[in-house]
């Protein structure tokens, strides 16, 4: 039978462990553009071998089951690992997936809950991954910025190849935009680090570049050997695609013939 929790509550979070943590940075990668804030924190949980401490599941998720390599299947969920990263606690988000696009009270609900519950475990800074289309094919992808107070990001423009974005509509969608502004809400830290994807790929180039932004940003050392080499596929790709775009380019400004001779 499916416990009360399960059918009483919107999201439902399933306690693994009781987490002993010291002033931890909450760092959030749901799928989304590019896959870019996936392929970074699913990273991180790697690198920094860090134990899964909660799973989150909704009614707002979509409504399908995950099929492992077994056959066994199970709900979608996110969930929450524990890391050390040079000495400092982090919790990171992964998962499956977010709300479908057109539940706006699902992605409220979802994640204002993940929300609490990290500020319960004494989050007080809030960092989220993701990409950022753009239409141009980038070999060194840009990081894009926005935070929650002037001050914070004064010193975050400061770091190499992060840029404030002025220019379009400056809007977020999703968990990487929802969990920043219930950040500044409560009056806390937290930015937003996205890559410039095409976001037709999975582009661990755009999530290479946003995870040096993260550990240039936090003065945290990482090892980013472990993604070098579909870094350095991803690239290759992109060129390609540059190659094949400009060929095309050229293709239709050239001058066309007459068509009749007289």
């Amino acid at each position: 039978m499916i416990s009360d929790a399960v059918m009483w509550k919107n999201v439902w979070f399933k306690r693994l462990t009781d987490p002993k943590v010291k002033n931890p940075v909450l760092i959030e990668g749901l799928p989304g553009i590019g896959y870019v804030g996936k392929i970074a924190a699913d990273y991180l949980v790697k690198v920094l071998n860090a134990k899964k401490i909660t799973e989150v599941y909704s009614f707002h998720f979509y409504d399908q089951v995950i099929v492992g390599d077994d056959g066994v299947c199970r709900l979608p969920r996110n969930e929450l690992y524990q890391g050390r990263w040079g000495g400092r606690d982090v919790l990171i988000l992964v998962g499956d997936s977010q709300p479908p696009i057109s539940d706006l009270e699902g992605h409220y609900l979802v994640f204002k809950e993940i929300f609490n519950y990290s500020v319960s475990l004494g989050c007080k800074l809030i960092v989220t991954l993701g990409g950022f289309q753009d239409a141009q094919v980038r070999i060194k992808p840009k990081v894009y910025v926005a935070c929650t107070n002037d001050n914070l990001l004064k010193k975050l423009v400061s770091v190499e190849n992060i840029t404030l974005d002025r220019g379009g509509q400056g809007r977020i969608f999703g968990a990487a935009g929802l969990l920043l502004a219930l950040a500044q809400l409560e009056n806390m830290d937290g930015f937003s680090l996205l890559g410039t994807t095409l976001g037709t790929l999975e582009d661990y180039l755009a999530a290479y570049h946003v995870l040096a932004a993260l550990s240039k940003i936090l003065s945290l050392p990482l090892d980013l050997s472990g993604l070098e080499e579909k870094k350095n596929r991803t690239q290759s790709f992109l060129l390609d695609v540059k190659r094949r775009r400009k060929d095309y380019l050229e293709r239709i400004e050239e001058p066309k013939p007459p068509e009749y001779i007289g």
